[in-house]
């Protein structure tokens, strides 16, 4: 799979949850479920038998410029950090 940026979305095939790539090094994926506290490390070359691509809304889009993370995780970390 190319083209992967923080922040994207993916679905993952076997449950349908929703995750979103956190952290992305040379060979690897860091994912955050949105809905829980579940991560996942998964190899870049499994990323397409086991997720698919979540376009964001447009709402999401205007609300999180390209380049920053949108996840529940994400506002959490942020919020911790600024109390």
């Amino acid at each position: 799979m190319t083209g992967l940026n923080e922040g994207q979305r993916m679905k993952y095939l076997k449950d349908g949850r929703v995750f979103e790539i956190t952290k992305i090094a040379r060979d690897s994926v860091i994912l955050q479920a949105l809905d829980d506290p579940t991560q996942v490390l998964t190899g870049k070359a499994s990323l397409d038998a086991l997720f698919e691509r979540v376009p964001k809304t447009d709402s999401e889009e205007r609300r999180y410029p390209r380049g920053q993370a949108s996840s529940a995780f994400s506002e959490r970390k942020r919020r911790e950090a600024l109390a």
